[in-house]
């Protein structure tokens, strides 16, 4: 069987499958151990995980091709995980000037 250059993209789920697959466990052992929780709270919390996924993975596949180029041309690589962990704008333009100055 000849593989087909536009089937290719489907090994980019490897490393995302590994990546979470490894770290999957450490959910609830952060929730039980960490935050001193119980496995009623471990539940709890996938399911809200769970819940969150949904919306956002039908958003995500339903992005055109010209939403998805306007995206990766607007946001820095490392924008979204910046974004993620600063409570305003302006201390996310820091930390992206201290760590990655042009």
């Amino acid at each position: 069987m000849t593989e087909r250059k536009a089937d290719r993209w489907y090994y980019s789920f490897l490393p995302f499958n590994v990546a979470g697959g490894s770290t999957s466990p450490l959910i609830p052992l952060f929730i039980t151990e960490g935050l001193a929780g119980n496995v009623a709270q471990v539940g709890i919390i996938s399911a809200i995980s769970s819940l969150a996924s949904v919306p956002a993975n039908i958003i995500w596949g339903n992005l055109s091709e010209h939403d998805l180029d306007w995206l990766f041309r607007k946001l820095p690589p490392a924008g979204l995980a910046i974004i993620t962990v600063v409570s305003s704008p302006e201390q996310a333009g820091e930390i992206w000037h201290r760590c990655f100055r042009s």
